[in-house]
């Protein structure tokens, strides 16, 4: 079978992902509900809130963290949008690890399906704004914008009295 990795990479170390019920009883402290199967609904919940996935990737590593003497912004200094992804997938890849092997497959589809369905919509957004004509709506708005201001620069009418 392929290994899936539960590893990532931040500032030149490899942080590595195990799963345990303290894992998980950390996580429930921040929120995140993760120990069967089941919940694996709640960690792909994640994947669109960034301050809660930062506190339970933290959870995951805390640990690992204090034993090296980083603390939490030197560990997030280096995030980005790929270190965050890869630390989403470690940490789901972990979670799954902790499942037992006879429902491991599943959940791994499971996983494939998230992707292939956030993937499908990116598409469709895409597509969609790719059909906008922005320069219509830029131009549209700055005429508005200069009307405005001629509306205000204009001389004031004389007051007749």
């Amino acid at each position: 079978m392929a290994e899936h990795s539960h590893a990532f990479n931040v500032a030149g170390r490899t942080w590595t992902i195990h799963f345990s019920l303290a894992t998980s009883h950390g996580l429930q402290k921040v929120g995140v509900d993760a120990v069967n199967a089941a919940d694996l609904e709640n960690l792909f919940a994640l994947y669109n809130d960034r301050r809660k996935m930062v506190k339970a990737i933290w959870v995951c590593v805390e640990r690992k963290a204090s034993e090296l003497g980083v603390d939490k912004d030197q560990f997030f200094d280096d995030f980005d949008g790929a270190t965050f992804q890869v630390a989403f997938d470690a940490m789901v890849e972990a979670f799954i690890r902790f499942q037992p092997a006879d429902v491991r497959g599943a959940m791994r589809q499971a996983v494939a399906e998230f992707y292939r369905t956030i993937k499908a919509a990116s598409d469709a957004y895409i597509a969609a704004t790719d059909a906008i004509d922005y320069d219509a709506i830029v131009k549209e708005q700055v005429e508005l914008a200069l009307a405005g201001i001629r509306k205000i620069a204009a001389p004031a009418e004389p007051v007749v009295a």
